[in-house]
């Protein structure tokens, strides 16, 4: 299921896309609870799956067996950063009467 979720996002699926996918699909989070955008933030940073082991300051690469290829790794963290400092599409506009 993570890969799946790395690989779609990856090849440009939405996060709310995969969202609605996974929860069609049946799949649910490690807490039995339908998948929503969030859920899918800490998945995409989780090093775990490329096999680092973090444990308070301590980390070890190689740590864990990786599940993520390094180089899908890297294209979702490229692109979540490309979104990231996207202009929000959602924010107000500012109004020139607020000022």
């Amino acid at each position: 299921m993570v890969q799946e979720a790395f690989e779609l996002y990856a090849n440009g699926e939405t996060v709310a896309d995969i969202c609605r996918m996974f929860n069609a699909k049946g799949y649910r989070t490690a807490k039995g609870a339908e998948f929503n955008r969030n859920s899918f933030k800490s998945m995409f940073r989780n090093r775990r799956y490329i096999g680092v082991y973090r444990y308070k300051d301590f980390e070890k690469e190689g740590g864990v067996p990786p599940i993520i290829d390094k180089d899908l790794f890297e294209t979702v963290q490229k692109r979540l950063s490309a979104n990231a400092e996207a202009p929000a599409r959602g924010k107000a506009m500012s109004r020139p009467w607020d000022s």
